[in-house]
C-alpha cells in the first residue's frame, strides 16, 4: 500500500501507478496526468484514481527508482 507498481493488464496495457487500496476481488490505482483545464491556458496536473478487478490484471510488480 503506498507504493509505486507496474500493472500489466491482460488487454496488454501498462500502466505505472502507486497502490492505494486492495479489496479481496479488485485494486485501486493513483497516478498523476497532465490535462487541459477548460478555462485556462496550460496544461495542469490532475490526480486519477481507478479501479481494476483482479481477473483483468495480468501481473503486478513494484517499481524501484534509485533517485
Amino acid at each position: 500500500m503506498g507504493k509505486e507498481v507496474v500493472v500489466v493488464l491482460k488487454s496488454g496495457a501498462k500502466i505505472v501507478a502507486n497502490l492505494t487500496k486492495v479489496n479481496p476481488d479488485s485494486i485501486e490505482l493513483t497516478h498523476s496526468k497532465l490535462e487541459r483545464v477548460e478555462g485556462k491556458k496550460r496544461k495542469e496536473m490532475v490526480e486519477i484514481v481507478e479501479t481494476y478487478n483482479l481477473c483483468d490484471i495480468k501481473s503486478t510488480k513494484t517499481q524501484i527508482n534509485f533517485k
